[in-house]
């Protein structure tokens, strides 16, 4: 199977959104996260985290036996009825045969104490060879605990009569999580035989709305320097309403405004500006109430840097005034490149 699919009333279920720190799998709610550690020496090294307290494939789409004993064109409706729990988009889906000794397995997860939710931290490689760039990292999202061995033996009898049986994945880049087929897997492995794999990857860009809506979920997991980091590195908007969603990404900005260290994000000042500016009332209310939150911030104590274009060069703001100041030259220069 090599198929491009839209899926344009996806029941929006599972999903994943990647951005250049975390990736993250969403099953009805986040499920799994994967993210760079910033502080490593290693630009490479990452930490997984995974919340075991999920829906399992299974309880919301039932394969029956198609995956085991079911021809291609069996195989190929249910993957496109499968679909249908994804979110609405372009998915290329490709049936490949993977040799299990080039990846990197990933099950050994550390529990975390009185929770349903484990930890690890790896290094990301991708596959060995100039042209194979298949995922090399291999994500379990089950814990090894609810592993059976007698499963497990079952798979591997029958792939040993010839038998095999299809694993499904989604993922990004160097990682993919598995979907079904964690006990088929490693029959797989036990077996020394190559892996019947059918991998789900989204095609186009995540939105900035979805990428919003896992982000609110998932960032109470992050340190404060890795939830700001994330945070003002993506230019949302003005969300003024009265939504959920709204709500909790202003408990999460306002939050940012109080606590953000060193330097507000050119993004998040160059929105606050914006909003100062808008014709619409609401807006220029919720921009006054955001910036007499950082008026409350003690400039003298801790100096406040706002960085122009990503330079290092920046504004050292020092007292309340400087940064009336700096806000009105703002607002009477529109096209001051700040």
């Amino acid at each position: 199977m090599n198929e491009i699919i839209n899926i344009t009333n996806g029941q929006n279920i599972i999903d994943v959104i990647c951005d250049d720190f975390v990736g993250c799998l969403k099953i009805e709610k986040p499920v799994a996260y994967d993210k760079y550690e910033l502080d490593s020496e290693q630009d490479s090294y990452k930490i997984f985290w995974l919340d075991a307290d999920h829906k399992k494939i299974d309880e919301l789409f039932n394969f029956k036996d198609v995956l085991i004993f079911g021809t291609d064109k069996e195989i190929k409706n249910e993957i496109y009825s499968f679909l249908n729990i994804f979110s609405s988009a372009q998915y290329k889906v490709l049936t490949q045969s993977w040799d299990l000794t080039n990846f990197d397995i990933h099950k050994d997860y550390f529990h975390i104490k009185d929770s349903t939710n484990y930890s690890y931290g790896y290094d990301s490689r991708f596959s060995l060879g100039p042209y194979n760039r298949e995922p090399c990292n291999i994500m379990f999202t089950i814990s090894v605990k609810n592993i059976s061995q007698e499963r497990v033996m079952f798979y591997k009898d029958l792939i040993n009569k010839g038998i095999k049986p299809k694993i499904i994945t989604t993922g990004y880049e160097d990682v993919v999580f598995i979907l079904d087929g964690h006990h088929k897997l490693l029959a797989y492995q036990l077996s020394k035989i190559p892996a019947e794999i059918i991998s789900i990857t989204r095609l186009d860009d995540n939105s900035n709305e979805e990428w919003l809506n896992l982000f609110l979920d998932y960032q109470f997991m992050l340190s404060n320097g890795e939830r700001d980091w994330i945070f003002e590195n993506q230019k949302i908007g003005l969300l003024t309403d009265k939504t959920e969603k709204s709500l909790k990404y202003n408990a999460v900005l306002n939050t940012y405004l109080k606590e953000f260290e060193g330097h507000i994000s050119t993004e998040v000042f160059n929105l606050l500006i914006e909003s100062l500016q808008s014709d619409n009332e609401e807006e220029k209310l919720w921009g006054n109430k955001k910036i007499d939150i950082l008026r409350e911030r003690n400039f003298e104590d801790k100096r406040v840097f706002m960085f122009r274009n990503e330079k290092v060069v920046g504004i050292r703001i020092n007292s309340k005034e400087e940064f009336d100041s700096l806000v009105e030259e703002r607002l009477n220069n529109l096209d001051s490149n700040f």
